[in-house]
């Protein structure tokens, strides 16, 4: 099998009596239209070369969305074309919100258990050209008081907390399940069929499924099953699993 690269994702999620609410991205307007336009993400991103394995790529990758690290301009690469346009907004962060926004950073490192990978297949016209992307993803259950901190932190700032949200005029957003099917809402990037698995898994306990599944994106699950020593994969233990990965540009980054 041959990827053209690996990204690391979190669900943030809080469970109470199979009803839960997700922290999640909401992508702009004008993300990847009429695909993804509007369409929930989950935090995380395109693994980097030197991360060397998926728990590294996501402690880096929470450190720039919220604030912990230098945050890197993003560039589409590894195989992925399509226009994204940044926001004329200027809207920006002071000091005080920046300490509240890394305090959600550090809440969503802290305690993440990895789950499972998945074999994402995009496909023209959604991208330019064919495309498969090994994705990692963590679960990280949130504690009623986090949830409510995360909750009023996003809210006052109008969902205006992390960089990509001022760049990209995006929205840091906490749903429940209800509320997403209630509106239609839709998921990018296959990342509905991702959260449906983990609970149709019991990994996550909900009364509920994602109703507005979308075919944009096949989504395979990919789990290492007695095979790693790790609790996360390392990018060198793929190629005996029978994974290829095609050559990367470790320098370059994009966030789906």
């Amino acid at each position: 099998m041959e990827i053209n690269n690996f990204s690391s994702h979190v669900v943030p999620y809080y469970s109470s009596n199979g009803n839960i609410a997700l922290v999640l991205e909401r992508k702009s307007p004008e993300y990847n239209a009429p695909y993804f336009n509007s369409a929930l993400s989950l935090f995380g991103g395109v693994s980097k070369n030197e991360d060397g394995c998926a728990h590294s790529s996501l402690e880096r990758e929470l450190r720039e969305e919220f604030w912990l690290l230098p945050d890197v301009d993003v560039t589409l690469d590894m195989g992925i074309e399509f226009n994204v346009e940044k926001s004329a907004s200027s809207d920006s962060l002071d000091e005080k919100s920046k300490l509240e926004v890394q305090r959600i950073g550090k809440i969503l490192m802290s305690n993440v258990i990895y789950v499972s990978d998945f074999i994402f297949g995009v496909k023209p016209p959604v991208n330019k050209k064919d495309i498969n992307i090994c994705v990692s993803v963590f679960l990280r259950e949130l504690s009623l008081d986090e949830l409510l901190y995360i909750t009023n932190v996003q809210g006052k700032n109008n969902g205006k907390v992390t960089p990509d949200n001022l760049r990209w005029g995006s929205t840091t957003e906490v749903l429940t399940i209800n509320q997403i099917n209630r509106t239609n809402d839709r998921f990018a990037w296959g990342f509905d069929k991702v959260i449906n698995h983990l609970i149709s898994q019991n990994h996550i306990e909900s009364n509920f499924l994602v109703a507005n599944v979308l075919d944009f994106v096949s989504v395979r699950p990919f789990t290492y099953t007695g095979l790693l020593e790790r609790e996360s994969p390392k990018f060198s233990e793929y190629e005996r699993l029978g994974i290829e990965l095609r050559k990367w540009i470790s320098s370059l980054l994009f966030v789906l």
